[in-house]
C-alpha cells in the first residue's frame, strides 16, 4: 500500500491495493498502511471484475501496530459483489482507526476470480 501526496496538502490518494491484483477462490490481506497522520472521514473506492463468477467480499480493517490484532472498522465493509463488473464507495472515519489499515479480501466459489483495486482518499492533519 502506498500514499500519493497532494503537493498542496489538502488530500493524499491512498493507494490501498493495485489494479493488477487477480485473486482465485482465496482469503487475501494487503500489506499494512499507516493512517496515523490522516483524520476525518475518508473516502475508499473499490473497483472490482468478475472474471470467473463467484462472490468477492471487501473489508477494511485495523490495528494499532501494523502486524497483530486486526479488527474489522465498523462500517467499512464494501457490498459483497456477486458478478462484475463493479464500481462502490464508502467513508469511513480514519482518525478512528487504531493507527494502522489493511484490506481484507476473499473469494469465495470454486472457480471464482476477481481483479481488485481499491483506494482512498484521507486528509493529512
Amino acid at each position: 500500500m502506498t500514499a500519493l501526496q497532494d503537493p498542496n496538502g489538502s488530500c493524499d490518494m491512498l493507494i490501498l491495493d493495485a489494479l493488477t491484483a487477480r485473486l482465485t477462490g482465496a482469503e487475501a490481506f494487503t500489506s499494512a498502511l499507516d493512517v496515523r497522520a490522516y483524520v476525518g472521514i475518508a473516502t475508499a473506492i473499490l473497483m472490482a471484475i468478475a472474471t470467473t463468477a463467484g462472490t468477492l467480499a471487501v473489508k477494511l480493517q485495523d490495528s494499532a501496530d501494523g502486524s497483530t490484532g486486526w479488527a474489522d472498522v465498523v462500517g467499512a465493509a464494501f457490498t459483497s459483489v456477486t458478478a462484475g463488473p463493479s464500481a462502490q464507495r464508502l467513508a469511513f472515519n480514519v482518525g478512528a482507526c487504531r493507527g494502522f489499515v489493511r484490506l481484507s479480501i476473499t473469494v469465495s466459489g470454486a472457480s471464482a476470480a476477481y481483479d481488485v483495486g481499491v483506494v482512498a482518499l484521507a486528509k493529512r492533519t
